[in-house]
């Protein structure tokens, strides 16, 4: 089972986020690898050099990400 949580394009650029996220789901037993962090692909638009680096924290916590939304964004991913 995955759980879907939309959030923020704000909080994927949270520096915080990525260690704060991974301390919660292992204080609760919760498997990272069951969460899925959904964000809108209209908010990246102009930010995909940042995404990247937001993106690559989130994945060594093991939370998969989804883009919802618009997913024409030149330069790709």
């Amino acid at each position: 089972m995955r759980l879907y949580i939309p959030i923020a394009v704000a909080t994927l650029f949270d520096q915080s986020f990525a260690p704060w996220l991974a301390a919660e789901l292992g204080g609760h037993g919760v498997p990272s690898s069951t969460l899925v962090l959904e964000f809108d692909a209209e908010g990246i638009r102009s930010e995909l050099a940042r995404l990247r680096g937001a993106m690559e924290s989130l994945q060594r916590v093991g939370v998969r990400l989804a883009m919802c939304g618009n997913a024409d964004v030149e330069g790709g991913l």
